[in-house]
Parts: structure tokens; C-alpha cells; sequence
């Protein structure tokens, strides 16, 4: 049996090199791919070659006659797409354009959310840090202004540049209308201006020549404002050398356009925009069902044929579900470990006020502005105003558009839990041992059975042998997810550990954290009472308040015992 044909990647070096190693393609010179003539299932990458459109022209001759159409997916790196030769509607070629800072920039925050860094359901707002301009800060601040809508509270984003009037007046050009989204301040790296009122989320470093030296000083800079340990992605078109885990420090991590944003997921099977064409293919159904033909109308045509501006729409309205979901505490699972799924009255008018305020931010960032009038041509629309004051039949469409939600994600063979949080408290020693296994399993097993529709989450800070071993064993389910709580910067807790075993355990398990939340020395009891569900303690609690139903390890450590069965 005949395999399928490599994929075929022309462009200039060395980044073609490094993406046709990463797709495992061929690496052909533009010459060669103007003699070729590719197979139907031999898709061809162009990565911002020096004349994409002569080598369309000549791919597109080479194909005269063929019968089965074939794929070409041209990359580039300039935010405006090249000039193409125009193509018959039937003819053989398919040409898909991709932005390559705007594709990363969604990759990117599909892995580091802004709420990874901030517990958005208890009102925490984001708060984005952005070092340097190069490519691809520009499309990395549109994708922050577009997605991070939580509640009320605006995105704070913090630019750190030698000079923050010039730093202010490059936001203010590429990004119009930004500063009616986030609050923006501008620093220098050397003096930040942090605080602890608003802790840093997120932080971006888009400056690949000194990006070790920045995150040096970030690292330090974050522990003595907040003792906050965000995420810091230094990011760059080319890859970054691999390193071991034992040598990272638990919050800086590389991230390349081409080595992580280009995969074979994204780039062949559209993994990316599954979500959004979904979005989409529901949207046709809906026009045809009132009765109209969804491809007369420019938003209806079929994915291949539809124009960028609206795949941009339904990709901002995919990129934005799982923020909504963080707001109410839900989490977007495999479809077959979930019976049914329905928001509340009441998450429904807080999310339709999140999702007004996000299709607002999208119609801005497109150049929009209020007006009693709408007007296409000169982008106004009366809608662009808060949304106390729209009218109910303009809130019912926000309100609909939150009820779809759960549809939506049906549709991609996604469904809804809510999730279960429990406190991992720590024990009075550090060096507690943790209870056996089979009492472990135990008690996942329980709770998992007693609350079959929800999402178990171990919120802990790690701090301890006993809630390090308990983690590592809980996580190894699918079901159960991490929350680190940061009592103390996290570069004092890896100095503290007693020997490398013991830092690369931690550094797994930081890894592996959905969350990181920063908390402070005193403010680790007041969350767990407030967001906690359960307590599972170490011994016996001291106290018979009963702020959280907990559980706990009898004496003698046999058995578990639970204070909230009946």
C-alpha cells in the first residue's frame, strides 16, 4: 500500500527548513515547485516566499486540466496579504492565506489564557505585561483586546519599553480604539510600576535578542510587587533551543510562530478553526432555516469561499467561549462525560454582558464607531454603546447568543461541567507523609462519584510533601485538574526544595497547572472560604467551624473520614 505524499514547503531559509522539518515536508526551492506538479493529496506550503505570486501563477498552469483540486496554504509574515493572481472559481488550485503573527498570537493564548493567571470568577481582572515590539506584539495586543473580556473591571496591559511615550503613541497607532478596551500604562523594564492591587496575569516577551535577561529581571520584579509567579513566554519567529525541565525556573517558556503555532494540527487538519467553522456551519443552518438561501448572503458562503473578514468573526467568537466559561467556573469537556449542560438565569445576564462588551471591543478594533444611524460604509453603528443601555430585543440577541454556548460546543463534540473545587490544605510539618495510595484512589473515586456532572480541581499551593504526592496522584485522572495558589514568589519555593528530585516533582506539577493564582502570605484562607467547595485536610481540622464541607486522614491513617455524608 502506497502512502500519502509528503507535504511539500517552499520559502526562504532557514525557517522553511525548520517548518518542513516539523510537518515532515519536503523542502523544495521555488524553481523546483514551479516544475512540479503536486498530487491531489500533496498539500504545498508557502512560507512568505520572495514572489508568492508568480509561483501561484505557475503552480496554477502546471494544474491546468487536473481533476481533483489541490491545496496551497501560503504563510506570510506581513500583516497584509500578498497580491495573488486571480483564479477561476473551478479550476483546480485552492489558495488559503495565513497570518502568521495573528495564527500565533491565537495559538498562544489558546495555551496561555489570560485568566490563567487571575481567578476571573471572583472578580480578579486580567493583566497583561508586554516587553518589546517585535513581531508579533502587534497581533499578540489585538488578540489580548479582543479576548480578554471577563466582567465589568477592564484589561489592564502594562507596555515595558525604554521609552513608554513611544511605547504609548505605537499602541495608540496600531491598536485604535484600544485605550476604550484596557487601561494602558507604560513603563521602563528597569522601573514598572507594579503593585500588588492588580497582579500581573500574563507576561509577554517579544525582544528574542535579550528575552533571557528580561525574564531575569521580570521574575524578580513580580515576586517583590506581588509575589506573583505568572507565566513569562518569551516569544520569537524561529525556534528556541530545547532545554531540559530541570534547568527551567517554572515560569519562563519559549514559543516559536513556526515550532508551535505552524503544526500539522493547524496548518492541514484545521484544528484551530474547528470551533469557529462550527460557529459558522451553525449560523448557515440557522439562515435556512428562516427561510433564506446562506450562500446569497457574504456571511453565509461556505468556509472555503468565505472571505477573511467573517472567518475572523466566527474565530473571535470561538477564542472567547472558554473565557466565558472561566467567568462561571466551567470547564469545556468531551462531549460523552457529559449528560446535559444549561447556565442559570443569572450566568446567562452576566455572560451577555461579557459577550456585548467582546463584540463591541471586535467592532472598535475594526474601526467602528458610535452613531444614531448605521452606516456600513462609514462603520457606524447604534449598538456600540454599554449594554444597560441597549434595548431588550438587542440584550435578547446577546442573551442568545450565551444560551447557544452549550450547542455550539455539542456541535464540536464539546460539552459543560461545572467544576468541583477542592482545597488541598497543608499540614502543619512540611514533610507529612501522604496517606496510601488506595486511600488516595479512594477518595477521587468518591467524589468523583458523588458529583458525576462536575469537574474536580485540587486547588493547592504545593508547599508540602504531602500535597505534592497527593496532586501527582490525583492528576493522573482525565477528570481532575490543578489549581496552583502562590502564597510566596515560586522562585522561593524552588530554592527550598531539599534536593533536585524534589525541584523537577515541583516543576512537573507547575507544569501542569491550569491556574496560577496569586494569593499573598494572608490570603489563602479567606479564598479557600470563599471559592473552595471542599477542604481535604491532612488531620483532623482544630476547629468545628464549618466554613467547607471537608474530609480528612483519621488517626492512625486507615481510613478517611468525610463530615459531609448523609
Amino acid at each position: 500500500m502506497i502512502g500519502r505524499p509528503r507535504p511539500l514547503v517552499c520559502g526562504a531559509p532557514p525557517l522553511a527548513a525548520t517548518l518542513a522539518d516539523r510537518l515532515n515536508a519536503r523542502l523544495v526551492s521555488p524553481e523546483q515547485l514551479a516544475r512540479l506538479r503536486p498530487r491531489a493529496s500533496q498539500p504545498v506550503v508557502l512560507l512568505d516566499p520572495p514572489d508568492p505570486g508568480a509561483l501561484v501563477a505557475a503552480l496554477a498552469a502546471r494544474l491546468d486540466g487536473a481533476r481533483r483540486p489541490r491545496r496551497l496554504i501560503l504563510i506570510h509574515r506581513d500583516p497584509r496579504a500578498p497580491t495573488l493572481p486571480a483564479l477561476a472559481a473551478d479550476g483546480p488550485l485552492r489558495v488559503e492565506t495565513l497570518d502568521l503573527a495573528t495564527t500565533g498570537a491565537r495559538a498562544l493564548f489558546a495555551r496561555w489564557p489570560l485568566h490563567l493567571g487571575c481567578d476571573v470568577a471572583a472578580g480578579q481582572r486580567p493583566h497583561l505585561l508586554l516587553v518589546g515590539r517585535a513581531t508579533p506584539a502587534t497581533a499578540l495586543l489585538r488578540q489580548a483586546l479582543l479576548g480578554a473580556h471577563y466582567g465589568e473591571r477592564r484589561l489592564r496591559i502594562t507596555l515595558l519599553d525604554p521609552d513608554p511615550a513611544a511605547a504609548a503613541a505605537w499602541f495608540r497607532a496600531t491598536q485604535p480604539q484600544g485605550e476604550t478596551i484596557a487601561e494602558l500604562r507604560c513603563a521602563t523594564p528597569e522601573a514598572p510600576a507594579l503593585d500588588a492591587d492588580t497582579p500581573v496575569s500574563l507576561a509577554l516577551i517579544c525582544d528574542p535578542s535579550r528575552a533571557a535577561a528580561h525574564a531575569a529581571r521580570l521574575r524578580q520584579q513580580l515576586a517583590a510587587a506581588s509575589g506573583a509567579a505568572p507565566a513569562l513566554i518569551a516569544v520569537a519567529t524561529a525556534p528556541w533551543p530545547a532545554g531540559a525541565r530541570a534547568d527551567w525556573d517554572g515560569q519562563t517558556q519559549p514559543f516559536s510562530l513556526i515550532a508551535d503555532a505552524c503544526t500539522a494540527e493547524t496548518l492541514f487538519a484545521g484544528r484551530a478553526d474547528q470551533l469557529a467553522r462550527t460557529i459558522h456551519e451553525h449560523y448557515r443552518d440557522s439562515v435556512a432555516a428562516q427561510g433564506r438561501d446562506p450562500d446569497g448572503e457574504p456571511g453565509g458562503q461556505p468556509w472555503p469561499r468565505l472571505a477573511e473578514s467573517f472567518r475572523g468573526a466566527n474565530r473571535h467568537q470561538a477564542d472567547h467561549m472558554l473565557a466565558k466559561l472561566a467567568v462561571v467556573d466551567c470547564r469545556a469537556v468531551p462531549e460523552e462525560r457529559v449528560a446535559g449542560f444549561a447556565f442559570t438565569a443569572a450566568e446567562v445576564e452576566r455572560l451577555a454582558r461579557i459577550e456585548h462588551r467582546r463584540w463591541a471591543a471586535d467592532r472598535r478594533l475594526d474601526g467602528w464607531t458610535q452613531a444614531a444611524v448605521r452606516d456600513n460604509a462609514r462603520k457606524h453603528h447604534p449598538q456600540l454603546v454599554d449594554y444597560d443601555a441597549l434595548s431588550e430585543p438587542m440584550k435578547d440577541l446577546d442573551r442568545f447568543a450565551v444560551r447557544g454556548v452549550p450547542t455550539l460546543l455539542a456541535r464540536a463534540g464539546l460539552g459543560i461541567q461545572r467544576l468541583l473545587i477542592v482545597a488541598l490544605i497543608e499540614p502543619a510539618s512540611s514533610e507529612t507523609p501522604p496517606p496510601p495510595r488506595r486511600l488516595v484512589n479512594d477518595a477521587l473515586g468518591r467524589l468523583h462519584a458523588r458529583y458525576p456532572d462536575r469537574a474536580l480541581v485540587l486547588a493547592t499551593g504545593l508547599g508540602s510533601t504531602l500535597t505534592r504526592a497527593l496532586t501527582a496522584q490525583a492528576i493522573e485522572h482525565p477528570a481532575t485538574g490543578l489549581w496552583l495558589l502562590h502564597q510566596r514568589p515560586l522562585s522561593a519555593q524552588l530554592d527550598a526544595c531539599p534536593d533536585p528530585a524534589t525541584r523537577t516533582t515541583l516543576l512537573d506539577l507547575v507544569a501542569r497547572a491550569e491556574r496560577r493564582l496569586p494569593l499573598g502570605p494572608r490570603g489563602l484562607a479567606g479564598w479557600i472560604a470563599k471559592r473552595a467547595e471542599i477542604a481535604w485536610h491532612p488531620a483532623p481540622p482544630e476547629t468545628a467551624a464549618r466554613p467547607v464541607k471537608r474530609l480528612w486522614l483519621a488517626p492512625g491513617g486507615r481510613r478517611l473520614v468525610w463530615d459531609f455524608e448523609y
